[in-house]
């Protein structure tokens, strides 16, 4: 199945996505989970290749649900689709928000601790970033 959700020219120029092959999200996430309990956050989880790699991850150290330990966040709509098989294997949506990530608090992920951020950052021009945020 090919992950990568096709964007207007505009916004791929806008937000300049970059997907990463599922091969380095899994040795990535495999590194970084743990346990069978960890929960995981994205946040820029574009066509969700460390999604489904912490979900594969999760599922071999033992989690009976581990469709519900991963979140996400991403500032475009159009990667929703991509939760699709996450959903079906037990997420919620609200576990995936579309938002800017710098406009998130960690009340929005269920009052859980998060045991692991993995992800593939997306650049941002300096200039872009609001004042706020920088601070």
């Amino acid at each position: 199945m090919t992950l990568h959700p096709s964007l207007p020219f505009q916004n791929r120029r806008h937000l300049a996505p970059f997907y990463t092959p599922r091969s380095v999200a899994q040795a990535l996430t495999d590194w970084a989970i743990t346990g069978a309990k960890t929960t995981v956050l994205d946040p820029s989880f574009g066509g969700c290749a460390f999604l489904y790699a912490s979900l594969e991850t999760l599922h071999r150290k033992g989690s009976p649900a581990p469709a519900t330990q991963i979140y996400g966040v991403d500032i475009d709509p159009e990667a929703r689709p991509y939760l699709e098989p996450l959903l079906s294997a037990g997420a919620r949506a609200e576990q995936f928000i579309t938002a800017d990530f710098f406009d998130v608090s960690p009340d929005h992920f269920d009052g859980k601790p998060l045991d692991a951020v993995v992800g593939n950052p997306p650049y941002i021009r300096y200039h872009h970033i609001p004042d706020k945020a920088r601070e």
